[in-house]
């Protein structure tokens, strides 16, 4: 019988304490990165990640000698790697739920003429997994790995929708939290 794990929701500093530290500011350093991003340098990391400038140093060290991060060194900066990319690209296509929706999320969207698209909960955010788009010019353009906040996509409302009570009163408290000024236009969101 397989241990099950709780989901997590953007852990606090306590619960991270739980966790290999060096793993988890390492993926720190790699999640900063968004497809808007083809290059960033120390500073963005340092200033995205909220972590010392050697820790900074030792991590994407480590990450480019791995092949996560590629460090050009004319610009100082860095950019995804083939071992990032990798990783990624094996998750999404073993995933069985994306190779059985694809064939219909595809004819869906040609005979509605819109875009139609799968994603994910990523702590506060929603990650598109998968898209499909019709043969029309206009279309929604997110590509798979944007990412949105959660309570800014109907999936993403869909989602909390569908999660067993206490852990979306969770979800919501850190949205909230989050977004300072933003309250009432989230509980909007969520309750629409």
């Amino acid at each position: 019988m397989r241990k099950r794990i709780k989901p997590i929701v953007a852990p606090s500093e306590e619960e991270l304490g739980q966790h290999a530290s060096a793993l988890v500011r390492g993926l720190q350093i790699l999640r900063t990165f968004t497809p808007a991003d083809v290059t960033l340098g120390n500073q963005e990391l340092i200033e995205r990640t909220g972590l010392p400038k050697a820790t900074i140093s030792r991590l994407t060290y480590t990450l480019v000698g791995l092949g996560y991060l590629i460090y050009d060194p004319l610009l100082g900066r860095y950019s995804i790697g083939p071992a990032t990319v990798s990783l990624g690209y094996s998750g999404l296509s073993s995933s069985a739920v994306i190779y059985m929706a694809k064939p219909l999320m595809q004819a869906l969207a040609f005979e509605t003429g819109v875009a139609v698209a799968m994603g994910m909960r990523d702590g506060l955010e929603m990650v598109y997994v998968a898209n499909c788009r019709p043969e029309t010019p206009v279309t929604l353009r997110l590509n798979v790995g944007s990412r949105l906040p959660i309570w800014q996509t109907s999936m993403g409302l869909a989602y909390l929708a569908a999660m067993e009570e206490t852990l979306r009163e969770r979800v919501i408290r850190q949205l909230i939290e989050t977004k300072p000024g933003t309250r009432d236009k989230i509980q909007r969101a969520i309750d629409s």
